[in-house]
C-alpha cells in the first residue's frame, strides 16, 4: 500500500477565508482550486493505480486560516502496459488539455521502462506550417510498469531518460 498526501499551499474560502485589501479592492486567497488541480493532474498521470482509501482533514492553522490535507491511500497497477496503451494514456492527457487543435505522437522511443513519446499538433504535422506547431511540447515518459507518466521538460531528452532509468524521477 502507498500513500500520497496533498496540502493546500495556503488558506482556503470558507467560514475561515480571510480577505485581503489591495488597490482598494478586496480580494480573496482561494487555495481550493489549486489543490483540486494538483490532485486531478496527479489522477490523470495515475490512472491505473486502484484508491482503497482518501481521507481529508482541515486545521484552522495560523490566525484561523484554513489549511486542508487529502491523503490517498492506493496500490499500484498490477499489469503491465502495451505501447498502445501507453500511447492512448499520452493522448487522452495531452487531448483533455483544453488545445485547440487535436494532438498526435511523433516519435516514439522505447526503453526498458516504456516509451518516451514525442508529439506536436495534427495540423503542423500533415502542413509544416511553423505556425501550428506547439511550443512548450516536452516529451511524456510511460512506465510500462505502474501506468505512470512523467513529464520532461527543455534538456536533452537523453538526460531525462538516464534520470528516469537511475532515479524512477524526471525532475532533480
Amino acid at each position: 500500500m502507498l500513500v500520497k498526501v496533498f496540502t493546500s499551499k495556503g488558506p482556503l474560502n470558507g467560514v475561515h477565508g480571510r480577505l485581503r485589501h489591495r488597490g482598494g479592492q478586496y480580494y480573496s486567497m482561494d487555495y481550493t482550486q489549486s489543490l483540486e488541480e494538483e490532485i486531478n493532474r496527479w489522477l490523470c498521470e495515475n490512472p491505473a493505480i486502484e484508491i482503497s482509501q482518501v481521507q481529508q482533514s482541515s486545521s484552522a492553522g495560523w490566525f484561523g486560516r484554513l489549511h486542508c490535507v487529502v491523503t490517498v491511500w492506493y496500490e499500484p497497477s498490477k499489469t503491465i502496459l502495451t505501447k498502445e496503451e501507453a500511447q492512448r494514456l499520452v493522448l487522452t492527457r495531452l487531448n483533455s488539455s483544453h488545445t485547440p487543435d487535436e494532438i498526435v505522437i511523433t516519435e516514439t522511443i522505447e526503453r526498458p521502462f516504456g516509451w518516451v513519446f514525442c508529439y506536436n499538433s495534427k495540423s503542423y504535422v500533415e502542413t509544416g506550417d511553423d505556425g501550428r506547431c506547439l511550443s512548450g511540447n516536452h516529451p511524456i515518459l510511460v512506465d510500462r510498469y505502474n501506468s505512470t507518466l512523467h513529464f520532461t521538460g527543455l534538456g536533452n531528452i537523453e538526460d531525462y531518460i538516464d534520470r528516469y532509468e537511475r532515479t524512477g524521477q524526471t525532475r532533480a
